[in-house]
């Protein structure tokens, strides 16, 4: 069955990838505090859901079908939309930079570009985003294997503890990246943890706080968020070791007190419920934008201001991205490792 309110708090974390890459696209200043603010929770966010949902009970005595299934909802897809970006970028290329030559265009988007699609080299991919599959498919490894073998809580809590401090200390002093993301990995999992603790042991707890509580706690997450730098853990970027963890875990816990409270929306769970796709697309439509506006504009001679045009920008793409969710999921559902369904349609009311 599907949980409503998970799915409204998924929608509105994918809406914020979404704005947070589009704002990257934006020089104002205003625009770098949204990004900054958006960062140094929102991936947080997506780990703790995952291991919020995970059923380890399920598949704790059958380990290939466990690993099987999450080949198929996140290696199958990434692959798939590396893919779709690997052929979408290098016509990009050849279509608005004729002044490269067709050998060095070889060389360096095709040859390269499918070696860091396979290796999922950081800092090279083609579709940003797609660095999140296999960093889950490896925060879940690594889930799976400490929970099958530490029983006891003070175990994993210690393990929680190790992880964390290994992940900072590599992004501090080692600059040698590793592949399918699991540097980024060693951090992803103390989320990912710390939401399968919380299911398990403090929710009940936690929703019964007042709301006083959860203000206080609001106030911490903005003070902290805006107090660190910017974050980004996608090129290892923490900063401050206690402000990066503090504002990550006091905004993951505001939105869900405040998800859990309030009446889902059909909008957002549209969103929620498809946030694979929109992981998968939402980064072509975005360089879309940034190829053909600027044309579009000088053409028509056109001046809007960047805030109007950043809020036009995203409808467009949230819009964009419905019929790209229908028929991936009514013609190609197998790339997202489900079977043959009806789409979710959008519906309001």
């Amino acid at each position: 069955m599907r949980n409503n309110w998970i799915d409204s708090l998924k929608g509105m974390a994918i809406i914020l990838v979404v704005i947070g890459h589009l704002s990257t696209l934006f020089s104002g200043l205003v625009f770098y505090k949204l990004n900054q603010y958006i960062y140094s929770f929102h991936m947080p966010l997506f780990f703790f859901i995952s291991g919020y949902l995970i059923n380890f009970e399920k598949y704790m005595n059958i380990e290939k079908t466990y690993f099987k299934k999450r080949v198929y909802s996140l290696i199958v897809p990434y692959f798939f939309f590396s893919a779709i970006a690997y052929l979408f970028y290098i016509t990009m290329d050849y279509l608005y930079q004729p002044q490269i030559h067709n050998i060095e265009l070889f060389e360096k988007s095709v040859v390269f570009n499918l070696y860091a699609i396979f290796c999922s080299a950081n800092g090279y991919l083609l579709d940003t985003p797609l660095w999140f599959l296999p960093c889950l498919f490896i925060t879940e490894i690594l889930f799976f294997i400490s929970r099958k073998n530490l029983k006891e809580n003070y175990q994993l809590l210690a393990l929680v503890i190790f992880f964390s401090l290994t992940g900072f200390l590599y992004s501090t002093y080692i600059p040698l990246r590793m592949p399918w993301s699991f540097d980024i990995a060693l951090t992803g999992v103390v989320f990912y943890l710390a939401g399968y603790f919380f299911k398990r042991n403090y929710e009940n707890v936690f929703f019964r706080k007042s709301y006083i509580f959860i203000f206080v706690l609001f106030l911490i997450h903005i003070m902290s968020s805006f107090t660190n730098s910017r974050v980004d853990m996608y090129k290892l970027i923490y900063n401050n070791y206690f402000l990066f963890y503090l504002s990550a875990f006091s905004g993951i816990l505001v939105y869900f007190y405040i998800f859990k409270r309030i009446k889902p929306s059909k909008i957002l769970q549209f969103y929620g419920r498809n946030s694979l796709i929109i992981l998968g697309f939402h980064y072509i439509i975005i360089s879309t934008l940034k190829y053909t506006f600027p044309v579009l504009f000088s053409h028509l001679n056109l001046k809007i201001s960047e805030t109007l045009f950043f809020i036009i920008s995203i409808f467009l793409i949230l819009l964009s991205l419905i019929p790209a969710i229908v028929i991936t999921n009514r013609y190609f559902p197998c790339i997202l490792g489900k079977k043959a369904e009806k789409p979710h349609i959008l519906a309001v009311g």
